[in-house]
């Protein structure tokens, strides 16, 4: 259940741990290094399996700081995570 609905969004319905009052379906990310240690992150609000909202974060990697700041704590969570996972499948490869 987690993979089939936490990892792929709408789960609304199907799944007692999704707040009722949210009114996102799903959270989609695109992410696009910029240089060895800046990344662009695009993060787009899905609702009713359509695009609803969309922003353009900047990840420096040296502090982890994201411009501009992510004010939503489940969405700079799944940034941060998203940028770390990068780092460690594709920048360590290199070495």
């Amino acid at each position: 259940m987690r993979f089939r609905y936490c990892n792929h969004g709408y789960s609304r319905g199907a799944c007692g741990h999704f707040p009722s009052h949210e009114k996102r379906s799903a959270l989609r990310y695109q992410l696009r290094p910029i240089t060895e240690t800046e990344f662009e992150v695009m993060v787009i609000e899905e609702r009713d399996y359509a695009p609803g909202d969309w922003c353009v974060v900047k990840y420096s990697t040296g502090h982890e700081l994201l411009e501009p700041e992510i004010q939503d704590p489940c969405v700079r969570a799944q940034v941060l995570a998203l940028c770390r996972t990068y780092l460690n499948r594709f920048t360590c490869s290199k070495a």
